[in-house]
């Protein structure tokens, strides 16, 4: 079957969130989200944040994802890493 990917990019205003995000992120689970990994990676030292990319890759066994599926999921993903008040996304407001 074909796969979907999506990435996010976390914008930590805490560095000391980060280990958190990573957790809440490794640790999400669905049954269409095959994989998922953090490309980018940087320390801005002058801002005193972080910023952070992963890449969540969808594939169903039985069928075709529909982008509305794989949105839903993205959807629960931002809401549950927003929960953290240093995280936000850029380009996505809540």
């Amino acid at each position: 079957q074909p796969y979907s990917y999506r990435d996010l990019s976390f914008s930590v205003r805490n560095p000391g969130d980060f280990n958190t995000l990573n957790d809440l992120i490794i640790n999400y689970k669905n049954e269409y989200l095959k994989e998922c990994f953090m490309f980018d990676y940087y320390i801005n030292e002058k801002a005193g944040m972080l910023k952070v990319a992963y890449r969540f890759i969808f594939q169903s066994n039985n069928e075709t994802l529909q982008e509305n599926q794989v949105d839903e999921i993205i959807n629960d993903i931002i809401i549950t890493t927003t929960v953290l008040e240093s995280v936000d996304i850029p380009g996505i407001n809540l």
